[in-house]
Protein backbone atom coordinates (compact mmCIF):
# COMPACT_ATOMS: atom_id res chain seq x y z
CA UNK A 1 0.00 0.00 0.00
CA UNK A 2 1.48 3.26 -0.99
CA UNK A 3 1.85 6.21 1.27
CA UNK A 4 -0.99 8.10 -0.39
CA UNK A 5 -3.32 5.20 -1.00
CA UNK A 6 -5.69 6.62 1.58
CA UNK A 7 -6.44 9.51 -0.75
CA UNK A 8 -7.27 7.37 -3.76
CA UNK A 9 -10.69 6.19 -4.84
CA UNK A 10 -11.88 3.57 -7.22
CA UNK A 11 -14.49 5.90 -8.68
CA UNK A 12 -13.67 7.36 -12.08
CA UNK A 13 -13.55 11.15 -12.36
CA UNK A 14 -16.49 12.50 -14.33
CA UNK A 15 -15.65 14.24 -17.57
CA UNK A 16 -16.80 17.87 -17.93
CA UNK A 17 -20.06 18.06 -19.80
CA UNK A 18 -20.15 19.83 -23.15
CA UNK A 19 -22.38 22.95 -23.15
CA UNK A 20 -25.60 22.40 -25.03
CA UNK A 21 -27.36 24.97 -27.24
CA UNK A 22 -30.21 25.35 -24.77
CA UNK A 23 -27.86 26.06 -21.85
CA UNK A 24 -25.93 28.59 -23.95
CA UNK A 25 -29.05 30.55 -24.85
CA UNK A 26 -30.27 30.31 -21.27
CA UNK A 27 -27.02 31.94 -20.15
CA UNK A 28 -27.39 34.67 -22.79
CA UNK A 29 -30.97 35.31 -21.66
CA UNK A 30 -29.81 35.78 -18.07
CA UNK A 31 -27.14 38.27 -19.18
CA UNK A 32 -29.65 40.21 -21.30
CA UNK A 33 -31.99 40.28 -18.31
CA UNK A 34 -29.25 41.79 -16.14
CA UNK A 35 -28.51 44.42 -18.81
CA UNK A 36 -32.21 45.22 -19.10
CA UNK A 37 -32.49 45.98 -15.40
CA UNK A 38 -29.28 48.03 -15.45
CA UNK A 39 -30.56 50.11 -18.38
CA UNK A 40 -33.93 50.54 -16.66
CA UNK A 41 -32.20 51.71 -13.50
CA UNK A 42 -30.07 54.19 -15.50
CA UNK A 43 -33.21 55.47 -17.25
CA UNK A 44 -34.93 56.09 -13.92
CA UNK A 45 -31.87 57.95 -12.63
CA UNK A 46 -31.74 60.02 -15.83
CA UNK A 47 -35.45 60.95 -15.62
CA UNK A 48 -35.16 61.92 -11.95
CA UNK A 49 -32.07 64.01 -12.73
CA UNK A 50 -33.80 65.73 -15.65
CA UNK A 51 -36.93 66.68 -13.73
CA UNK A 52 -34.88 67.76 -10.71
CA UNK A 53 -32.51 70.15 -12.51
CA UNK A 54 -34.30 70.92 -15.81
CA UNK A 55 -37.97 70.51 -14.94
CA UNK A 56 -38.86 74.05 -16.01
CA UNK A 57 -37.71 73.45 -19.60
CA UNK A 58 -39.18 69.97 -20.14
CA UNK A 59 -42.43 69.64 -22.04
CA UNK A 60 -44.41 67.10 -24.05
CA UNK A 61 -42.89 68.63 -27.21
CA UNK A 62 -39.45 67.48 -26.04
CA UNK A 63 -40.59 63.87 -25.91
CA UNK A 64 -42.50 64.07 -29.19
CA UNK A 65 -39.42 65.47 -30.89
CA UNK A 66 -37.24 62.74 -29.40
CA UNK A 67 -39.59 59.99 -30.61
CA UNK A 68 -39.26 61.06 -34.23
CA UNK A 69 -35.63 59.89 -34.20
CA UNK A 70 -36.57 56.41 -32.98
CA UNK A 71 -38.11 55.40 -36.32
CA UNK A 72 -36.16 52.80 -38.27
CA UNK A 73 -38.45 52.95 -41.28
CA UNK A 74 -36.35 52.74 -44.46
CA UNK A 75 -38.75 55.19 -46.11
CA UNK A 76 -37.21 57.93 -43.94
CA UNK A 77 -34.04 57.84 -46.07
CA UNK A 78 -34.11 60.82 -48.43
CA UNK A 79 -33.08 59.98 -51.98
CA UNK A 80 -31.63 62.50 -54.42
CA UNK A 81 -34.41 64.17 -56.36
CA UNK A 82 -37.10 63.28 -53.83
CA UNK A 83 -39.52 66.04 -52.96
CA UNK A 84 -42.36 67.02 -50.68
CA UNK A 85 -45.41 69.03 -51.71
CA UNK A 86 -47.34 71.65 -49.80
CA UNK A 87 -49.53 74.70 -50.34
CA UNK A 88 -47.78 78.07 -50.40
CA UNK A 89 -48.89 81.62 -50.93
CA UNK A 90 -47.04 84.84 -51.75
CA UNK A 91 -43.70 85.90 -50.20
CA UNK A 92 -42.77 82.33 -49.26
CA UNK A 93 -39.45 81.70 -47.57
CA UNK A 94 -37.86 78.65 -45.96
CA UNK A 95 -35.54 77.90 -43.03
CA UNK A 96 -34.06 74.84 -41.34
CA UNK A 97 -35.23 74.56 -37.73
CA UNK A 98 -34.09 71.63 -35.57
CA UNK A 99 -33.42 69.56 -38.68
CA UNK A 100 -36.86 70.24 -40.15
CA UNK A 101 -38.09 72.40 -43.01
CA UNK A 102 -40.08 75.50 -42.05
CA UNK A 103 -42.13 77.28 -44.72
CA UNK A 104 -43.37 80.79 -43.96
CA UNK A 105 -45.64 82.75 -46.31
CA UNK A 106 -48.53 85.21 -46.23
CA UNK A 107 -50.85 82.52 -44.83
CA UNK A 108 -48.70 81.56 -41.86
CA UNK A 109 -46.24 78.84 -40.83
CA UNK A 110 -45.80 75.18 -41.76
CA UNK A 111 -43.08 72.85 -40.42
CA UNK A 112 -42.30 69.54 -42.14
CA UNK A 113 -40.08 66.58 -41.47
CA UNK A 114 -37.66 66.12 -44.37
CA UNK A 115 -39.69 63.10 -45.49
CA UNK A 116 -42.84 65.20 -45.87
CA UNK A 117 -44.67 64.64 -42.59
CA UNK A 118 -46.17 67.92 -41.43
CA UNK A 119 -45.64 68.63 -37.75
CA UNK A 120 -47.20 72.08 -37.51
CA UNK A 121 -49.52 74.42 -39.37
CA UNK A 122 -50.42 77.81 -37.94
CA UNK A 123 -52.65 79.95 -40.12
CA UNK A 124 -51.95 83.62 -39.56
CA UNK A 125 -51.88 86.38 -42.15
CA UNK A 126 -48.56 88.11 -42.87
CA UNK A 127 -48.26 90.73 -45.59
CA UNK A 128 -44.43 90.62 -45.57
CA UNK A 129 -43.20 87.87 -43.22
CA UNK A 130 -39.70 87.88 -41.78
CA UNK A 131 -38.36 84.87 -39.90
CA UNK A 132 -35.18 83.69 -38.17
CA UNK A 133 -34.03 80.67 -36.15
CA UNK A 134 -32.49 81.17 -32.70
CA UNK A 135 -31.07 77.67 -32.23
CA UNK A 136 -34.19 75.92 -30.93
CA UNK A 137 -37.09 78.05 -32.10
CA UNK A 138 -38.53 79.61 -35.22
CA UNK A 139 -39.30 83.32 -34.79
CA UNK A 140 -41.79 84.94 -37.16
CA UNK A 141 -43.36 88.36 -37.46
CA UNK A 142 -44.79 90.65 -40.11
CA UNK A 143 -42.54 93.47 -41.27
CA UNK A 144 -44.15 96.67 -39.94
CA UNK A 145 -46.45 94.47 -37.85
CA UNK A 146 -46.78 94.37 -34.08
CA UNK A 147 -47.03 90.68 -33.20
CA UNK A 148 -44.13 88.24 -32.89
CA UNK A 149 -44.60 84.44 -32.67
CA UNK A 150 -42.09 81.79 -31.64
CA UNK A 151 -42.55 78.12 -32.57
CA UNK A 152 -41.06 74.81 -31.59
CA UNK A 153 -41.31 71.98 -34.11
CA UNK A 154 -44.82 71.10 -32.94
CA UNK A 155 -46.47 74.18 -31.49
CA UNK A 156 -46.47 77.91 -30.92
CA UNK A 157 -44.63 78.40 -27.64
CA UNK A 158 -44.71 82.18 -27.22
CA UNK A 159 -46.30 85.34 -28.61
CA UNK A 160 -45.41 88.96 -27.95
CA UNK A 161 -47.11 92.17 -29.04
CA UNK A 162 -45.06 95.35 -29.46
CA UNK A 163 -46.30 98.90 -29.06
CA UNK A 164 -44.43 100.04 -32.18
CA UNK A 165 -43.93 98.21 -35.50
CA UNK A 166 -41.24 95.55 -35.87
CA UNK A 167 -39.00 96.39 -38.84
CA UNK A 168 -36.33 93.67 -38.63
CA UNK A 169 -35.37 90.47 -36.79
CA UNK A 170 -32.13 88.62 -36.17
CA UNK A 171 -31.10 85.72 -33.94
CA UNK A 172 -28.06 83.78 -32.76
CA UNK A 173 -27.47 80.03 -32.34
CA UNK A 174 -27.01 80.68 -28.62
CA UNK A 175 -30.74 81.45 -28.30
CA UNK A 176 -30.70 85.25 -28.07
CA UNK A 177 -32.74 87.20 -30.59
CA UNK A 178 -33.09 90.90 -31.39
CA UNK A 179 -35.93 93.10 -32.65
CA UNK A 180 -35.71 96.40 -34.50
CA UNK A 181 -38.57 98.58 -33.22
CA UNK A 182 -39.11 101.90 -31.41
CA UNK A 183 -40.40 103.33 -28.13
CA UNK A 184 -42.39 106.32 -27.02
CA UNK A 185 -40.39 109.47 -27.70
CA UNK A 186 -37.82 107.60 -29.81
CA UNK A 187 -37.57 107.04 -33.56
CA UNK A 188 -35.97 103.60 -33.46
CA UNK A 189 -34.15 101.13 -31.28
CA UNK A 190 -32.94 97.58 -30.73
CA UNK A 191 -34.25 95.16 -28.12
CA UNK A 192 -32.37 91.93 -27.31
CA UNK A 193 -34.07 88.92 -25.68
CA UNK A 194 -32.69 85.65 -24.33
CA UNK A 195 -33.99 82.17 -25.13
CA UNK A 196 -36.50 82.47 -22.28
CA UNK A 197 -38.07 85.51 -24.01
CA UNK A 198 -36.76 87.94 -21.39
CA UNK A 199 -35.59 91.43 -22.41
CA UNK A 200 -31.88 91.60 -21.53
CA UNK A 201 -30.76 94.71 -23.42
CA UNK A 202 -32.23 97.71 -25.24
CA UNK A 203 -31.06 100.94 -26.81
CA UNK A 204 -33.20 103.64 -28.45
CA UNK A 205 -32.45 106.63 -30.69
CA UNK A 206 -34.31 109.92 -30.43
CA UNK A 207 -32.88 111.42 -33.64
CA UNK A 208 -31.90 108.48 -35.88
CA UNK A 209 -33.82 106.03 -38.02
CA UNK A 210 -32.63 102.42 -38.07
CA UNK A 211 -32.39 100.26 -41.20
CA UNK A 212 -31.01 96.92 -40.00
CA UNK A 213 -29.75 94.95 -37.01
CA UNK A 214 -27.35 92.07 -36.35
CA UNK A 215 -26.42 89.69 -33.54
CA UNK A 216 -23.21 87.74 -33.00
CA UNK A 217 -23.24 83.94 -32.92
CA UNK A 218 -22.75 83.84 -29.15
CA UNK A 219 -25.39 86.52 -28.61
CA UNK A 220 -22.94 88.77 -26.80
CA UNK A 221 -22.76 91.55 -29.40
CA UNK A 222 -25.62 93.41 -31.05
CA UNK A 223 -25.42 95.92 -33.88
CA UNK A 224 -27.76 98.44 -35.49
CA UNK A 225 -27.49 100.49 -38.70
CA UNK A 226 -28.82 104.04 -38.46
CA UNK A 227 -29.46 107.00 -40.75
CA UNK A 228 -29.52 110.73 -40.13
CA UNK A 229 -29.02 113.94 -42.12
CA UNK A 230 -26.27 116.54 -41.95
CA UNK A 231 -26.97 120.27 -41.77
CA UNK A 232 -26.63 120.55 -45.55
CA UNK A 233 -29.18 117.77 -46.14
CA UNK A 234 -26.84 114.92 -47.16
CA UNK A 235 -27.06 111.44 -45.67
CA UNK A 236 -25.15 110.55 -42.53
CA UNK A 237 -25.01 106.82 -41.90
CA UNK A 238 -24.01 105.16 -38.68
CA UNK A 239 -23.36 101.76 -37.11
CA UNK A 240 -23.49 101.07 -33.38
CA UNK A 241 -21.94 97.93 -31.83
CA UNK A 242 -23.23 97.06 -28.35
CA UNK A 243 -21.97 94.72 -25.66
CA UNK A 244 -25.16 93.03 -24.43
CA UNK A 245 -23.69 92.38 -20.98
CA UNK A 246 -22.18 95.86 -20.50
CA UNK A 247 -24.41 98.85 -21.27
CA UNK A 248 -21.44 101.25 -21.24
CA UNK A 249 -19.53 99.34 -23.93
CA UNK A 250 -20.67 100.97 -27.20
CA UNK A 251 -18.65 101.43 -30.40
CA UNK A 252 -19.87 103.90 -33.03
CA UNK A 253 -18.89 104.31 -36.70
CA UNK A 254 -20.06 107.13 -38.97
CA UNK A 255 -20.31 107.19 -42.79
CA UNK A 256 -20.83 110.46 -44.64
CA UNK A 257 -23.14 110.38 -47.65
CA UNK A 258 -23.81 106.63 -47.26
CA UNK A 259 -26.90 104.63 -46.35
CA UNK A 260 -26.19 101.56 -44.17
CA UNK A 261 -28.49 98.65 -45.01
CA UNK A 262 -27.39 95.54 -43.17
CA UNK A 263 -24.86 94.32 -40.61
CA UNK A 264 -24.04 90.60 -40.52
CA UNK A 265 -21.86 88.67 -38.02
CA UNK A 266 -19.63 85.73 -38.92
CA UNK A 267 -19.23 82.75 -36.62
CA UNK A 268 -15.77 83.97 -35.48
CA UNK A 269 -17.17 87.31 -34.24
CA UNK A 270 -16.06 89.49 -37.16
CA UNK A 271 -18.80 91.29 -39.06
CA UNK A 272 -19.73 92.91 -42.38
CA UNK A 273 -21.53 96.19 -43.04
CA UNK A 274 -23.42 96.61 -46.31
CA UNK A 275 -24.21 100.15 -47.49
CA UNK A 276 -25.38 101.60 -50.78
CA UNK A 277 -21.75 102.20 -51.77
CA UNK A 278 -19.58 99.49 -50.22
CA UNK A 279 -19.12 96.43 -48.03
CA UNK A 280 -16.84 96.94 -45.04
CA UNK A 281 -15.21 94.06 -43.14
CA UNK A 282 -14.51 94.49 -39.42
CA UNK A 283 -12.64 92.25 -36.99
CA UNK A 284 -14.17 91.02 -33.75
CA UNK A 285 -12.11 93.79 -32.11
CA UNK A 286 -14.00 96.39 -34.20
CA UNK A 287 -11.06 97.14 -36.51
CA UNK A 288 -11.73 97.93 -40.17
CA UNK A 289 -9.94 95.22 -42.17
CA UNK A 290 -11.06 95.81 -45.74
CA UNK A 291 -13.49 97.76 -47.92
CA UNK A 292 -15.15 96.59 -51.14
CA UNK A 293 -16.44 99.57 -53.09
CA UNK A 294 -19.16 99.30 -55.76
CA UNK A 295 -17.96 102.19 -57.91
CA UNK A 296 -20.44 103.04 -60.65
CA UNK A 297 -22.43 99.82 -60.12
CA UNK A 298 -25.63 99.63 -58.08
CA UNK A 299 -26.15 96.81 -55.55
CA UNK A 300 -29.17 94.57 -56.18
CA UNK A 301 -28.54 91.71 -53.76
CA UNK A 302 -25.97 89.98 -51.58
CA UNK A 303 -25.05 86.66 -49.97
CA UNK A 304 -22.67 86.49 -47.01
CA UNK A 305 -21.05 83.34 -45.59
CA UNK A 306 -18.03 82.72 -43.38
CA UNK A 307 -15.94 82.02 -46.50
CA UNK A 308 -17.34 84.22 -49.26
CA UNK A 309 -18.99 87.51 -50.09
CA UNK A 310 -21.20 87.53 -53.20
CA UNK A 311 -22.59 90.80 -54.57
CA UNK A 312 -25.25 91.16 -57.22
CA UNK A 313 -24.53 94.40 -59.10
CA UNK A 314 -25.93 96.22 -62.13
CA UNK A 315 -25.24 99.30 -64.20
CA UNK A 316 -27.52 102.31 -64.00
CA UNK A 317 -29.52 101.57 -67.17
CA UNK A 318 -32.81 100.13 -68.31
CA UNK A 319 -31.23 96.71 -68.83
CA UNK A 320 -31.69 93.90 -66.30
CA UNK A 321 -28.16 92.61 -66.94
CA UNK A 322 -26.55 91.50 -63.68
CA UNK A 323 -22.95 90.89 -62.64
CA UNK A 324 -22.18 88.66 -59.64
CA UNK A 325 -18.84 89.47 -58.01
CA UNK A 326 -17.26 87.07 -55.52
CA UNK A 327 -14.78 87.92 -52.78
CA UNK A 328 -12.95 85.82 -50.20
CA UNK A 329 -13.52 86.27 -46.47
CA UNK A 330 -10.74 88.88 -46.26
CA UNK A 331 -12.23 90.94 -49.09
CA UNK A 332 -9.83 89.83 -51.82
CA UNK A 333 -11.34 89.52 -55.30
CA UNK A 334 -12.08 85.97 -56.49
CA UNK A 335 -13.92 86.47 -59.77
CA UNK A 336 -17.18 87.42 -61.41
CA UNK A 337 -19.83 86.11 -63.76
CA UNK A 338 -22.44 88.02 -65.75
CA UNK A 339 -26.02 87.30 -66.80
CA UNK A 340 -28.13 89.07 -69.38
CA UNK A 341 -31.17 89.00 -67.09
CA UNK A 342 -32.05 89.76 -63.52
CA UNK A 343 -30.80 87.44 -60.74
CA UNK A 344 -33.53 86.87 -58.18
CA UNK A 345 -31.89 84.24 -55.94
CA UNK A 346 -28.34 83.37 -54.93
CA UNK A 347 -27.13 80.80 -52.36
CA UNK A 348 -23.59 79.63 -51.51
CA UNK A 349 -22.87 76.12 -50.20
CA UNK A 350 -19.62 74.12 -50.01
CA UNK A 351 -17.75 76.29 -52.50
CA UNK A 352 -20.58 76.44 -55.05
CA UNK A 353 -23.02 79.22 -55.87
CA UNK A 354 -26.59 78.45 -56.92
CA UNK A 355 -27.82 81.36 -59.02
CA UNK A 356 -31.36 81.63 -60.39
CA UNK A 357 -32.12 83.89 -63.32
CA UNK A 358 -35.41 83.91 -65.26
CA UNK A 359 -36.25 80.20 -65.23
CA UNK A 360 -32.73 78.78 -65.14
CA UNK A 361 -30.69 77.62 -62.15
CA UNK A 362 -26.91 77.89 -62.64
CA UNK A 363 -24.39 76.03 -60.46
CA UNK A 364 -21.04 77.85 -60.34
CA UNK A 365 -17.79 76.57 -58.84
CA UNK A 366 -16.54 79.71 -57.11
CA UNK A 367 -12.83 78.83 -57.10
CA UNK A 368 -12.72 78.67 -60.91
CA UNK A 369 -15.82 80.71 -61.84
CA UNK A 370 -16.90 77.72 -63.93
CA UNK A 371 -20.60 77.05 -64.50
CA UNK A 372 -20.65 73.29 -63.98
CA UNK A 373 -24.38 72.76 -64.46
CA UNK A 374 -27.48 74.62 -65.55
CA UNK A 375 -31.06 73.46 -65.32
CA UNK A 376 -34.25 74.91 -66.75
CA UNK A 377 -36.64 74.72 -63.81
CA UNK A 378 -39.37 77.17 -64.78
CA UNK A 379 -40.70 80.25 -63.09
CA UNK A 380 -41.96 78.62 -59.88
CA UNK A 381 -38.49 78.55 -58.28
CA UNK A 382 -38.09 80.63 -55.11
CA UNK A 383 -34.68 79.94 -53.58
CA UNK A 384 -32.06 77.36 -52.63
CA UNK A 385 -31.57 76.41 -48.98
CA UNK A 386 -28.52 74.66 -47.51
CA UNK A 387 -28.88 72.13 -44.70
CA UNK A 388 -25.43 72.25 -43.07
CA UNK A 389 -25.99 69.32 -40.72
CA UNK A 390 -26.91 66.87 -43.49
CA UNK A 391 -24.85 68.58 -46.24
CA UNK A 392 -27.99 68.77 -48.30
CA UNK A 393 -29.23 71.36 -50.77
CA UNK A 394 -32.97 72.03 -50.86
CA UNK A 395 -34.55 73.77 -53.83
CA UNK A 396 -37.71 75.57 -52.84
CA UNK A 397 -40.39 75.99 -55.51
CA UNK A 398 -43.91 77.22 -55.16
CA UNK A 399 -45.73 74.26 -53.54
CA UNK A 400 -42.68 71.94 -53.64
CA UNK A 401 -39.26 71.36 -52.06
CA UNK A 402 -36.71 69.14 -53.86
CA UNK A 403 -33.80 67.50 -52.01
CA UNK A 404 -30.26 66.69 -53.17
CA UNK A 405 -26.98 65.94 -51.52
CA UNK A 406 -24.83 68.99 -52.24
CA UNK A 407 -22.08 66.89 -53.87
CA UNK A 408 -24.36 64.47 -55.68
CA UNK A 409 -26.37 67.24 -57.34
CA UNK A 410 -23.16 68.57 -58.87
CA UNK A 411 -21.27 65.37 -59.70
CA UNK A 412 -24.20 63.77 -61.50
CA UNK A 413 -25.05 66.88 -63.54
CA UNK A 414 -21.89 68.31 -65.09
CA UNK A 415 -22.36 70.44 -68.22
CA UNK A 416 -20.80 73.48 -69.78
CA UNK A 417 -22.88 76.60 -70.35
CA UNK A 418 -22.34 78.92 -73.31
CA UNK A 419 -22.98 82.65 -73.32
CA UNK A 420 -25.93 82.14 -75.65
CA UNK A 421 -27.54 79.66 -73.23
CA UNK A 422 -26.93 81.98 -70.31
CA UNK A 423 -28.63 84.91 -72.04
CA UNK A 424 -31.69 82.89 -73.09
Amino acid sequence: MGAFTIFTTKKHKSKPQRETASSYYESCARQVGYIKYIVLFMLVVFVVFGFTFFGSTLSMDNFRYMLKFMSVDVDSIIQDGSFIEFDTEQNATALITNGNLAIVDTNGVQIFDMTGERYLKDTEYYSDPICVVNGSGLIVCDRKGYKLNIYSVYTKVYSDTFTYPVLDLCASPSGNYAVLTAAKGYRSGIEVYDNNFRLIYYYYFADRYASGIGLSADGGKAAICTLDNTSDGSFLGGMHIFNVTDASDIVFFEYHDEIPWKVWFRSNGSYLLLTNKAVRIYSNANELLSTIEFGDLSPKGYTFTDDYIALSLSEASLSNATTIKFYAADGSYVGEISYHNNVSSMEIANGYAYIYSVGTLYTVRISSMETVFHEDIGLTFITALYDKEEKRIIFLHKNKAVFYGNDTYITTNKTEVTDNERSS
